[in-house]
């Protein structure tokens, strides 16, 4: 079956957003999304409160990390991820039984082949990037054979579903769903969210401080 989800999404729980996780969830049914990953900075307690609001609803627990080879996205999360040392994060979430996602490589990395080797999945589209941006990342992942999946990075419930990975699973169960994107049984449903929003997720980041 064919599963939607936006594998990037962050709320309030994130510095630099401010979406309600319930608002999140209504806005992705509201436009035809079976679910979605909610995958904030540094936190963990916004995906573990939506996995429990619609047990209708897919919600994959996930966090975006800040290495210091920049940021590493864990889905299929239990718990959250404390350190923020690449290496130590990487062994994290294979304990927890994650995958490793490398998020928007052509921003802020250091991608260095020990990285690239502990990488599962690449994002090849970020709907908050450019063509430059999201073509390289295309190319990185052909180069180092990975699985190539998109997300919205939304920061704004109006950006939700900017990034669409159609999924072929056998069932809507999280394990299915984990198996057939470390198939590479996924489709892409790409739009931009343009560089004024980037902006303005800067801005709220700095008056959230």
């Amino acid at each position: 079956m064919k599963i939607k989800l936006d594998l990037h999404v962050h709320s309030e729980y994130s510095h630099d957003s401010s979406s309600k996780i319930s608002s999140i969830i209504k806005r992705a049914k509201k436009i035809g999304l079976d679910g979605i990953a909610i995958t904030d900075h540094e936190e963990f307690a916004g995906a573990e409160l939506a996995s429990k609001i619609d047990k209708d609803f897919i919600v994959i627990k996930g966090q975006e990390i800040d290495t210091e080879y920049g940021d590493i996205i864990g889905l299929f999360l239990e718990k959250k991820i404390e350190t923020r040392k690449f290496f130590e994060v990487v062994k994290d979430i294979r304990k927890q039984g994650g995958i490793i996602v490398l998020p928007h490589p052509a921003k802020f990395h250091i991608l260095t082949d020990e990285v690239l080797k502990k990488v599962d999945v690449v994002e090849i589209f970020n709907a908050r990037l450019g063509a430059k941006e999201n073509d390289m990342s295309e190319r990185l992942a052909k180069d180092i054979r990975r699985i190539g999946i998109t997300g919205s990075d939304a920061h704004f419930l109006f950006e939700i579903g900017n990034g669409v990975s159609v999924v072929e699973a056998g069932s809507r169960s999280i394990d299915d769903i984990k198996k057939a994107i470390l198939k590479g049984d996924v489709q892409m449903i790409c739009k931009r969210s343009g560089k004024f929003l980037r902006g303005v997720a800067l801005a709220r980041k700095i008056l959230k401080r």
